[in-house]
């Protein structure tokens, strides 16, 4: 689990561990593993470090605070974290990943800066964001990495990389959630206040929990779940391996 030292990813693991789930912290400090997953370098320590390990069950990939690279850590570090530790899942029985996405991936996007996001070019996509005022810089383009996070999500899902291996593949998408990284960032498309993390870590907990899988016939398509505040978090129609 990225970001397990705060906010949603230390509720959630304090739930996993509460139900006898073996959780594999990293953050920046204060956890089983440290790197930084807004640098190259820091993405390849985590999943080396992960890998001397052995076999995992589930990723979280919930890393997403503003401490380091902003941008870096919630589409490249993320998208990495899950890229790299795929082939370990492979090797699990009852494989599957979710990631914390936004609803303010709801918000008007720069298409220029997702595509450039889904095309993995990084210098690219920052250059844009210096580039543009109006985006307001790292923080207002916080929205628009987790809106081309949600696509590549739905993209990856259905692949036989993902779907094809038996990898259930999901993103929850909370509103603002009252955690150290979250006063005056993002903007938002409601004005509801915060959410508690420890209201929220049952959503981040649900799709990357055994008990969270729902059977399917073999050999029918994975399809993924982007889930909002208010809707089931239920993965539809992942598949479980026997």
């Amino acid at each position: 689990m990225t970001g397990s030292a705060s906010g949603i990813g230390a509720a959630t693991a304090a739930l996993l561990r509460e139900r006898g789930a073996m959780v594999i912290g990293c953050d920046l400090s204060d956890a089983d593993i440290q790197a930084d997953l807004s640098t190259s370098e820091g993405r390849q320590a985590l999943v080396d470090q992960v890998a001397e390990r052995g076999p995992i069950d589930a990723v979280l990939a919930i890393a997403g605070g503003a401490k380091t690279g902003l941008l870096q850590t919630n589409y490249f570090g993320t998208v990495a974290t899950l890229e790299g530790l795929r082939p370990l899942l492979t090797q699990s029985e009852a494989p599957r990943a979710v990631v914390v996405s936004s609803t303010s991936s709801l918000a008007p996007a720069d298409e220029r800066v997702v595509q450039a996001f889904l095309d993995g070019d990084e210098a690219a996509a920052v250059a844009y964001i210096d580039a543009e005022p109006s985006i307001g810089g790292a923080a207002g383009a916080y929205g628009i990495a987790k809106r081309a996070l949600n696509r590549w999500v739905r993209r990856a899902a259905a692949t036989p990389e993902w779907a094809g291996a038996g990898i259930a593949l999901n993103a929850v998408a909370p509103g603002v959630v009252d955690t150290p990284a979250s006063p005056g960032s993002s903007p938002t498309t409601t004005s509801a206040p915060p959410w508690r993390p420890r209201r929220r870590n049952r959503s981040a907990a649900f799709p990357a929990d055994q008990s969270g899988l729902a059977s399917s016939s073999a050999g029918s398509p994975m399809r993924t779940t982007i889930s909002l505040p208010g809707r089931s978090s239920s993965p539809m129609g992942a598949r479980r391996r026997r």
